[in-house]
Order: structure tokens, then C-alpha cells, then sequence
């Protein structure tokens, strides 16, 4: 309540963040007039992503299933956790996002990318209007000039994740080369 109050208009969830949607749910969040909850869809093995049938039951399963612990009836944006570009780049599953906008599952889909690759990928799937990419000082790796170009073209939506910097301060993590302004790391 004190986030809608203070502006906040859009909320990201998942069934793997433990009570979040259900909570959201509870609050009828997703039903308040200008705010978006959007959710994710789940990894799936691969023996069922590229088998379109069987991928179909388990997108189509996990998106009632979010929908009715949110309270609604459709999502403004389902988001796909699902994300390594032979995933991606599977007929079947670009089918299967297909069918999950055309038959009203979601008004728009996304992706939850960690690389360029990725993003390259899942912008080749024409129904993918929206991206959530890791964007923090020091990780700007799905900001390349060209994709940027790219998300302009298309008009596609970009949600930051990693702001403060998650996944980047803990032990083993890959950091991107720091950009140098001057004397200051950027």
C-alpha cells in the first residue's frame, strides 16, 4: 500500500519468491487500476519445452495457477525465467508464447535474460515485447549499442533487474569490466 501510495505502478513476482504473488494477491494489487504485477513463468526440463503439446500443459498450468493465486483473470505481463537462447530459440516454445498471448493468457510476454546472447535471442520471437536485464553501474552487458538500437526498433520494454547491484557482490560472481570515466569507476 505505502509503494501504490508513493508511485509505484509496476510489481514483479514469480511463483519461485516464495509468498510474493500470494501476498500481492491478497492486497488485489493486480486489480487496482494502473498498476502491473507481473509474473513469471517457470523453468521447465528440457524434455518437456521441446515438445510443444507438453510444454503447452505446463505454461498453461503455471499461468491458472498464478492467476488465480493473484486474483485475476489474465496478466498485463507474463515473463519467461526460462532464458538460455537454444531455449529461446526452440519452435516450440515460440509457439508456446504465441498461444499464451493469442488465446488471452497475457496481454504481453517477456524474457528474464542475464546476457546479450540471450536478449539477442529472445528478440527474435516477434510476440517478446519486453525484457528484464540485469542494469546496475557496473553491468551494462545487455546495453550494447546495437541492442539498443534494437529495443528501440521494436519498441520493447525494459525492466531492470540487479539494480542494487544482486548477484554481482556475492563470492565467484563473473563482473563485467568496469567502464572508466576520468578517475572514477563507472
Amino acid at each position: 500500500d505505502d509503494a501504490v501510495a508513493g508511485g509505484i505502478r509496476f510489481f514483479d513476482t514469480a511463483p519461485g519468491y516464495g509468498l510474493s504473488e500470494k501476498r500481492l494477491g491478497g492486497m488485489k494489487l493486480a486489480q487496482r487500476p494502473g498498476v502491473t504485477v507481473s509474473t513469471k513463468l517457470a523453468r521447465a526440463p528440457e524434455s518437456v519445452w521441446r515438445d510443444e503439446d507438453r510444454y503447452w500443459e505446463f505454461a498453461r498450468a503455471g499461468v491458472t495457477a498464478s492467476c488465480q493465486t493473484l486474483g485475476i483473470s489474465s496478466l498485463q505481463l507474463l515473463q519467461a525465467h526460462q532464458c538460455e537462447a537454444e531455449f529461446l530459440r526452440c519452435k516450440a516454445v515460440q509457439s508456446v508464447f504465441a498461444r499464451l498471448v493469442n488465446e488471452g493468457f497475457c496481454a504481453s510476454l517477456g524474457v528474464s535474460v542475464y546476457s546479450a546472447e540471450e536478449a539477442e535471442a529472445a528478440l527474435q520471437i516477434p510476440v517478446v515485447t519486453a525484457l528484464q536485464i540485469p542494469l546496475n553501474l557496473l553491468d551494462e552487458r545487455c546495453l550494447t549499442p546495437s541492442l539498443v538500437q534494437v529495443y528501440k526498433e521494436k519498441k520493447t520494454r525494459i525492466i531492470a533487474r540487479s539494480i542494487f547491484l544482486q548477484g554481482v557482490l556475492v563470492q565467484g560472481a563473473a563482473l563485467p569490466v568496469a567502464k572508466r570515466q576520468g578517475d572514477l569507476a563507472m
